[in-house]
């Protein structure tokens, strides 16, 4: 899997095209493992984002439950 379309869009059409007609293993081995350290930092911060929205997410259902037993605890 690639995973460096974002940088490939920086860089100018003509010498990305020159470099990747003389790309070896060695240079594609390089490329994809600083992109995959680059990859991991931002895959990290968004699950625990995500992780966040989750624990938000059953914190407002528990508080709506509570808010809703306690109008009915009231009501009687």
């Amino acid at each position: 899997v690639m995973l460096f379309f974002k940088t490939i869009s920086w860089l100018e059409h003509d010498k990305f095209q020159e470099q990747s007609a003389s790309v070896d293993q060695e240079f594609e081995i390089k490329a994809l493992a600083s992109q995959s350290y680059l990859l991991s930092k931002r895959v990290y911060v968004k699950h625990l984002l995500v992780n966040a929205g989750f624990v938000l997410s059953g914190a407002s259902l528990i508080f709506f439950l509570a808010s809703g037993i306690s109008y009915l605890v009231g009501f009687r």
